[in-house]
């Protein structure tokens, strides 16, 4: 998966991409309306994933993301959805633009 930012973002004071991890950040599969009407029938724990960030370089976050089961992703006409939650403003510090003082906010 890769995140795009609006400006070159300042990936040079990041020296170790661990800290971009799941205590940072949360990443998870929203399931479609349409998968929501047969809840009851789905095991929406199949939709776990894991990530990790492999690459920051000017305006892109790489992300591998691991899904525990594949199939059971987006099997319907209407698709899930990947969401990217930022847990803390205060990590926002770890997505600022190179170009300025300004620092992404969730």
């Amino acid at each position: 998966m890769v995140i795009k930012f609006s400006m070159t973002m300042d990936t040079a004071r990041i020296k170790d991409l661990s800290f971009i991890n799941k205590t940072m950040m949360d990443i998870y599969i929203l399931p479609s309306p349409e998968r929501l009407k047969y809840a009851d029938k789905v095991d929406v724990s199949k939709l776990n994933a894991t990530w990790k960030t492999v690459k920051f370089e000017n305006k892109y976050l790489f992300i591998q993301l691991n899904f525990s089961n594949p199939i059971f992703i987006s099997p319907h006409e209407i698709q899930d959805k990947i969401v990217v939650h930022l847990k803390n403003a205060n990590d926002s510090q770890y997505f600022r633009a190179l170009s300025s003082n300004d620092y992404w906010s969730p």
